[in-house]
This record gives structure tokens, C-alpha cells and sequence, in this order.
């Protein structure tokens, strides 16, 4: 899965974005099993560019964006952190923003919410529900 998993450390709430981070590193580690993926290190970052949420670096580094541009204390949704996630992982079997992206995406998301419904939280199988995502776009 992913080797080195690192919130910004001068930010506030930063223990809470760590543990956000090792969850989504967790619950994605089924997907990336199944295709034999893997990622060196799973970082947040604070880009210039607002409306810039992740970037996947040569398929090994994946940043996501955690906070709102307006204020760092405010951490974004969990679903709305693990559909970037999931966005990024696509990008490890393909770069541009086309109808093959997208519909890799729609898989990724599908066995996602699969994973969830079926009770598997957190990289083990658990009792309950899953919430979902909702569309890929």
C-alpha cells in the first residue's frame, strides 16, 4: 500500500489528518492490492492553486488537499478526501482526464462503496454500512 504516510506538521488539527490519512491509506489498500498498485508515500499538501485537491507524482507520490483554502482548520468531508483518493489512484494506470479515466474512476468508486456495503472499514472486515460516494464527476 503506501510505505510513508505524512499530514503537514505545522498545520492545525494535524494529529487528526494523520489519522484521516492512515484511514484512507487503509480502505484503499484492497484496490490497490487487486491491481498490484503502490505508492510510496501518501502526503497532504497546501497548494497556491485552490481548487488544485491531489496530484499523483510519477504513479509513487499521492498529495491530497485535506483543508479549505479560506481556513486551515477546517478539514474537508471524509467522502469528499477519498473520492480525491480514489481520483489520484486512477491516474496510476492513466494520465489525461478522458472517457477512459472516468470510467476506471466510476470503477474504482464502485467497488469502493462495494467494499463499504459489504462491512469492510478500515483494511478488515467490520459490522455495518458504508456511506457512499456519489458520481465520479
Amino acid at each position: 500500500n503506501c510505505w510513508e504516510i505524512k499530514a503537514l506538521q505545522k498545520q492545525p488539527r494535524r494529529d487528526e489528518a494523520q489519522a484521516i490519512l492512515e484511514r484512507i491509506a487503509r480502505e484503499v489498500e484492497p484496490i490497490m492490492k487487486k491491481r498490484r498498485w503502490r505508492c510510496t508515500s501518501l502526503q497532504e499538501f497546501l497548494p497556491r492553486q485552490e481548487r488544485l485537491y491531489g496530484i499523483n507524482i510519477n504513479r509513487s507520490v499521492i498529495k491530497l488537499r485535506m483543508r479549505t483554502a479560506a481556513d486551515p482548520h477546517t478539514l474537508f468531508p471524509y467522502e469528499t478526501l477519498m473520492h480525491t483518493m480514489l481520483h489520484e489512484l486512477t491516474h496510476m494506470e492513466r494520465s489525461p482526464h478522458d472517457a477512459v479515466f472516468y470510467k476506471l474512476l466510476d470503477e474504482l468508486i464502485a467497488e469502493y462503496e462495494q467494499l463499504q456495503a459489504a462491512g469492510f472499514h478500515e483494511g478488515f472486515a467490520a459490522a455495518g454500512k458504508g456511506q457512499g460516494l456519489g458520481g465520479a464527476r
